[in-house]
């Protein structure tokens, strides 16, 4: 973390104020700063500059009303769209066909999908070992905003980091048989969800090759 022989004297004492006033969001990388001013929104601003091994990035957005949690991710969905339009999404409607609705994923999903026949048709999942969970899960990961520049390079990022790694190193193109934008994306979000972990998700289901399918 920051140390106040890391930063200068005029500066530190901006971090101590808002550190105190800094409100983490419960299930979020989020962290609220509420009412800063010029000077402690400048020093945010910079943090922006800041890259890291994991290829992560610090996003500062505003915000009215910091109180409820929902509006503070509608914030932060306007201000990623407005920066990076592309992740809008249009949204699946669970009855049929694309809804008027644009959301912004903060994960995707990697659907692997094998066909034995015109009536036969697997899904390939993984099995979770994390407490808790003990269950078979389709693979999936965060999205990392200004790092993917698609919803498609986040899945080959996630891909490669959740199951690629286990099966020697095997990359996207030795496992499925198309490129992640020739999958079929299914979006799917529900409208009356105040969720700030899942207020959508992505799934993209993409045809596994066989000679995959054989070493299994």
């Amino acid at each position: 973390g920051l140390e106040p022989e890391n930063c200068g004297s005029a500066v530190w004492p901006l971090v101590e104020e808002m550190r105190e006033r800094a409100m983490s969001m419960r299930s979020t990388d989020i962290v609220v700063v509420p009412h800063p001013s010029p000077e402690e929104k400048e020093l945010l601003e910079r943090l922006q500059l800041l890259r890291f091994h994991c290829n992560a990035r610090i996003i500062v957005f505003p915000c009215s009303d910091t109180d409820e949690h929902k509006t503070v991710w509608e914030c932060l969905v306007k201000h990623v769209s407005s920066l990076w339009p592309q992740w809008a999404l249009p949204v699946d409607d669970p009855r049929g066909g694309v809804s008027d609705r644009r959301v912004v994923p903060r994960e995707v999903f990697i659907v692997g999908v094998q066909i034995e026949s015109e009536e036969s048709v697997m899904l390939h999942a993984v099995w979770c070992t994390e407490k808790r969970k003990h269950a078979w899960q389709f693979v999936g990961g965060e999205v990392r905003f200004g790092h993917d520049e698609t919803v498609y390079d986040a899945a080959r990022r996630v891909w490669a980091e959740k199951v690629g790694c286990v099966y020697n190193g095997l990359g996207w193109d030795d496992v499925f048989e198309v490129p992640a934008e020739k999958g079929i994306l299914v979006h799917i979000s529900d409208e009356d969800s105040s969720s700030l972990r899942h207020p959508s998700r992505p799934f993209l289901f993409v045809k596994v090759k066989q000679e995959f399918i054989n070493s299994l």
